[in-house]
Order: C-alpha cells, then sequence, then structure tokens
C-alpha cells in the first residue's frame, strides 16, 4: 500500500515537473514533445538525460538539450 502511494505520488511530481518545464523551455518539435513524454512516463524527471551528458558547471542536461546535444554529436561527419 505505501508503494502504491509513493509511485502515485511521484507520478504527480513528474507531471508537474512535466508542465513547468514545457511552460519554460520553449518551441518544441512533435518529436521532441513524443520522446520527452514518453521519458517521463517511465518514471524519469525531465532534468536528467538517457546519455548521462552534464552541463559545464557539472549538473545533469535536461532531456530537451540532452538529446539536442546528443544528436549534434551523432550528425557531426556526416556532411
Amino acid at each position: 500500500m505505501e508503494s502504491q502511494r509513493l509511485n502515485k505520488e511521484l507520478k504527480a511530481a513528474l507531471c508537474r515537473e512535466l508542465k513547468e518545464y514545457l511552460a519554460a523551455i520553449g518551441t518544441l518539435t512533435e518529436d521532441e514533445k513524443k520522446e520527452l513524454r514518453k521519458w517521463v512516463a517511465v518514471g524519469n524527471s525531465v532534468n536528467d538525460n538517457p546519455y548521462m551528458l552534464y552541463d559545464e558547471s557539472g549538473w545533469p542536461m535536461d532531456f530537451i538539450n540532452g538529446c539536442r546535444i546528443s544528436n549534434d554529436i551523432c550528425t557531426i561527419g556526416d556532411d
């Protein structure tokens, strides 16, 4: 019973965080929105990224910026 309550609380917190993030991040592509929602739906924070990329201050990059940087890295040299 306790874990169900924690799961509900975590899900609610992640949903609030997602709404705030979407309001602050600016324009996203439909693919970015879709991937972001999938990332959060499985219990991840918008303030983390799947690539374990960190910003210059040593903190994890948020999801969208991490994905954008990762895509840039993957396309370097594809000219």
